[in-house]
C-alpha cells in the first residue's frame, strides 16, 4: 500500500471511529434534533412549482390506470409503465404541493397493486398487469413518508379527510411496519429476503430477494437509505428501533468510504454488508461506481443534515461536498468511480442535481484532491442550487423527477413533518395485519 493511500484509509477510519463513538453518546430522541439552517440560498418558489407543473403534465396519467380517480405515474422502465419508485414520487411531491385529488389518485392506484406483504409491486403495465413482482425498498421508504405528511396535513385541517376511505395516519403506520417486518435485516432469524447470520438492521433491497442463497455476504443500496425518515418513523410509531438502521446504514457507508482506492468520499450503487462493492448482473461493473443508483445518497443523507443536522450526516455531506465542490458544479458529469475520476464526458440534470445537494447542505465542506478534483473549492450552495435551475426540464423520467426533488427540499417545500403532538403510534398497533 502506497503511503498516499494508507493516510487515505486512517483517515476513513479515524472518521468512522469518531462517528461511533458520537453516535453511541448520543441519546435517542428525536425532539433533541433542531432542523439545520441551511437558508443560505436566494431562491425562486415560483421556480420549483414551475417544475412541479411540467412534471405532472409530463408524467402522470390516468390512461392505464383504472377506474377514475385513480392516477399513474409513467417512466422508470419505458414510457408506457408505472414502477413503484415513480409513484412514491408522485405521491412525496403531491403532498409537498398540496394537491390532494392527485396524492388520492396515486393512492389508489397503489392500493390496486400491493403484494402479500402489504407493499406495492414494483413494475406495473397496464391496471392490474404486474409486470416485476416483489416491493422496492426505495419506493416503499417514500410512500410512507408521503403517507406520514398526509396524515399531518389532515390533523392539522390543511387538508380533509379522503373521501375515497383512506385514514392517512393507520395507512401511514401499516406501511412502516411492513417495512420494518420485511425489508430490514433483523439480527438472526429473518426475515425471508434476509440472511440468518448478519449483524442486525441492513435495509434490504426488496422484500422479494434471498440473500441467503444469492448474497451471503449480504447487499445494500446505500441510495435506498433514508436516515431522516427512520427518525420520523421512530417518533411516529413509537419503534425507536429505528435508529439501529440508522446507525447501521451510516456504518456500511463508513466502511465503503474506508477503502483505501476511494478518496472521494463517494459510495457505489450496491454494498456487501461488509461495506464492500457489490457487483449485481444488470449493472456488471457498474454496480461499484457512483452511478445511477448510488448517487441519491446525497440527498436522503442531505435531508437527515436539513431536518435534523445530524452529525453522521454532517460528516459525509462534508466529504461529498468537498469532492464536488472542488471539481466544481459546472464540471460535474456522469458517474464516477471512487477514485473521483468521471466515467463519462457528458452531464445530466440527475447528476447534477445531487452533487449540488450535498453542496447546498454540508455545513464545512473541505477543498478536496482526487481524480477531477484538484483542491479549490469552486463551488457553494448558491451556485449548487442555481446549477438545478438551470439544468431545466429535459422531459426524461428520472433526470426531472430528481431536479424537482432537489429543488423542493432546497426551497422547502419538504420540511420536517410536525409528528411530536402524536402519542407514538397515534393509537395504532405496531402490526402487519
Amino acid at each position: 500500500m502506497s503511503s498516499a493511500a494508507g493516510d487515505t484509509m486512517n483517515t476513513r477510519i479515524a472518521k468512522f471511529i469518531t462517528m461511533i463513538v458520537f453516535a453511541a453518546l448520543l441519546v435517542f430522541a428525536t425532539s433533541q434534533h433542531t432542523q439545520a439552517d441551511v437558508s443560505k440560498i436566494a431562491y425562486d418558489a415560483a421556480t420549483t412549482f414551475d417544475a412541479w407543473t411540467m412534471w405532472k403534465a409530463s408524467f402522470v396519467s390516468t390512461e392505464g390506470a383504472g377506474e377514475w380517480p385513480r392516477q399513474r405515474v409513467y417512466g422508470g422502465i419505458d414510457e408506457t409503465s408505472t414502477v413503484s419508485e415513480g409513484q412514491a414520487y408522485g405521491m412525496l411531491l403531491a403532498t409537498a404541493f398540496d394537491d390532494q385529488e392527485l396524492f388520492d389518485g396515486l393512492s389508489l392506484f397503489v392500493a390496486d397493486h400491493l403484494n402479500q406483504n402489504g407493499l406495492m409491486h414494483w413494475h406495473i403495465g397496464g391496471y392490474q398487469q404486474i409486470l416485476g413482482s416483489g416491493a422496492a425498498t426505495d419506493a416503499d421508504l417514500d410512500m410512507a413518508m408521503a403517507m406520514i405528511y398526509a396524515c399531518t396535513k389532515v390533523n392539522s385541517g390543511q387538508w380533509t379527510a379522503s373521501p375515497y376511505g383512506f385514514n392517512y395516519c393507520n395507512t401511514a403506520t401499516h406501511l412502516v411496519n411492513a417495512i420494518w417486518l420485511n425489508a430490514v435485516d433483523h439480527p438472526g432469524v429473518g426475515p425471508a429476503a434476509g440472511l440468518d447470520d448478519n449483524k442486525g438492521y441492513e435495509l434490504i433491497p426488496g422484500d422479494s430477494w434471498y440473500l441467503k442463497g444469492e448474497y451471503t455476504n449480504g447487499i445494500t443500496n446505500l441510495s435506498y437509505f433514508s436516515p431522516a425518515y427512520f427518525r420520523i418513523f421512530a417518533a411516529f410509531t413509537g419503534n425507536t428501533d429505528w435508529q439501529y438502521v440508522i446507525d447501521r446504514g451510516y456504518e456500511i457507508a463508513a466502511l465503503a468510504q474506508a477503502n483505501p482506492n476511494n478518496c472521494s468520499g463517494l459510495v457505489s450503487n450496491w454494498n456487501q454488508y461488509n461495506g464492500a462493492p457489490q457487483v449485481v448482473p444488470w449493472h456488471g461493473e457498474s454496480s461499484e461506481l457512483w452511478g445511477w443508483d448510488a448517487a441519491r445518497y446525497a440527498w436522503r443523507v442531505a435531508l437527515d443534515y436539513h431536518w435534523y443536522a445530524a452529525p453522521e450526516a454532517a460528516a459525509d455531506l462534508n466529504e461529498i461536498a468537498g469532492f464536488f465542490g472542488s471539481v466544481g458544479m459546472d464540471n460535474v458529469m456522469a458517474e464516477y468511480d471512487l477514485s473521483g475520476n468521471p466515467i463519462n464526458n457528458y452531464a445530466t440534470s440527475y447528476f447534477t442535481s445531487h452533487a449540488a445537494s450535498a453542496i447546498w447542505a454540508a455545513p464545512n465542506p473541505a477543498p478536496t484532491v482526487c481524480g477531477q478534483a484538484q483542491g479549490q473549492l469552486l463551488s457553494g450552495s448558491q451556485h449548487a442550487y442555481d446549477s438545478v435551475v438551470n439544468a431545466g426540464h429535459t422531459g426524461s423520467y428520472f433526470n426531472d423527477s430528481w431536479r424537482l426533488l432537489t429543488l423542493a427540499m432546497m426551497t422547502n417545500e419538504l420540511p420536517k413533518p410536525d409528528v411530536q403532538h402524536f402519542t407514538p403510534g397515534n393509537g395504532i398497533t405496531l402490526t402487519n395485519n
